[in-house]
């Protein structure tokens, strides 16, 4: 019988990484922030920030599923939970898509402020 720390690191691995990426790229916009930025910073650390609630959001509905699936819980009862873990998984989506957004106008308006500028 497995344990619950062999069914969390089972699939988790790769998200564990991305949460990570997401958390240096918050660190990074929190220091060019410090260091006299502006709008654009602002919005890069909103959009970071963003991405890395959504990924520590899904993280757990990932470890629950796959301890789920190990389990053997019949498809009634599986499918009742898994419905409630797939609107864990559409709000952290939604989150993420924000996020996203919020990234790609950022690195929008830096290329257009810096377009004006030359």
């Amino acid at each position: 019988m497995e344990t619950i720390l062999e069914y969390l690191t089972q699939g988790v691995f790769s998200y564990i990484l991305y949460s990570a990426a997401w958390l240096a790229a918050t660190v990074i916009s929190v220091i060019m922030l410090l260091h006299g930025g502006g709008k654009v910073e602002r919005l890069l650390l909103t959009g970071s920030s963003l991405m890395l609630v959504s990924s520590l959001l899904n993280l757990p509905t990932i470890a629950i599923h796959n301890w789920l699936v190990r389990q053997g819980f019949g498809l009634s009862g599986l499918a009742s939970i898994l419905g409630v873990l797939s609107l864990a998984i559409l709000a952290g989506a939604c989150i993420g898509l924000a996020g996203i957004i919020l990234i790609v106008y950022a690195f929008w308006t830096r290329a257009r402020i810096n377009h004006v500028r030359s």
